[in-house]
C-alpha cells in the first residue's frame, strides 16, 4: 500500500510538471505569435533588435519543447505504470480475499 501511494504521489508530480510545461508551451506560442504580428505590422521590416529578440525567443521556445516533450513522455509512461500497479493490486487483493474466505478452516 505504501509502494502505491508513493507511486501515486510520484505520478501527480508528474502530472503537475506536464501541465507547467504545456502552461510554458503555450505561453511561448503566443510569444511567437507576438513576433510574426509584429512583422505584419511593420510590413515584414523588423530591427535588428526584434530579430535577435524573435531568434532568442526561438531557442527557447525550442528548449521548452524538447523539455515538454521529455515530461510529457515520463508522465505517460508513469501513467502506464500506474496502471499496471493498480491491476496487480487488485488482483492480489482478489487473491487474498478468496484465500481468507476459502482456506481458512482446515485445523
Amino acid at each position: 500500500d505504501g509502494k502505491l501511494s508513493s507511486l501515486l504521489q510520484e505520478y501527480d508530480a508528474l502530472l503537475v510538471r506536464q501541465l507547467e510545461a504545456q502552461r510554458l508551451h503555450f505561453e511561448d506560442e503566443i510569444a511567437r505569435e507576438r513576433v510574426r504580428a509584429l512583422q505584419r505590422a511593420c510590413g515584414g521590416e523588423v530591427s535588428e533588435r526584434e530579430m535577435a529578440e524573435a531568434a532568442a525567443l526561438k531557442l527557447e521556445i525550442s528548449a521548452l519543447e524538447e523539455e515538454y516533450r521529455e515530461v510529457l513522455s515520463r508522465a505517460m509512461a508513469a501513467q502506464e505504470e500506474s496502471r499496471t500497479l493498480r491491476r496487480d493490486n487488485q488482483a492480489l487483493m482478489q487473491e487474498q480475499k478468496e484465500w481468507r474466505g476459502g482456506g481458512g478452516g482446515g485445523g
